[in-house]
């Protein structure tokens, strides 16, 4: 059963649409552009990752993080997204 008075319970819906018609704003162009680029290139990290570490990320140290920094550094500069 619902608590509070009627203008409570509308108020809490309106405040839910609201918040509905920002998460489902649409972008222009130019943002989707750079947000599928990010999208590219987050993908590519983590498919290098998974082929640095095959898969398991229990072996993953301090070092290890470095090691992978420079590895994707290197790539990074030999392939362009």
């Amino acid at each position: 059963m619902m608590s509070g008075t009627c203008h409570e319970i509308i108020g809490k819906f309106k405040q839910n649409e609201e918040r509905n018609r920002v998460l489902t704003m649409k972008y222009g162009k130019q943002q989707m552009m750079l947000i599928r680029k990010r999208m590219k290139i987050e993908n590519w990290i983590d498919a290098e990752v998974a082929k640095l570490f095959n898969g398991n990320d229990n072996n993953v140290s301090y070092d290890g993080t470095a090691v992978l920094f420079k590895h994707l550094i290197k790539n990074l500069n030999g392939e362009r997204c």
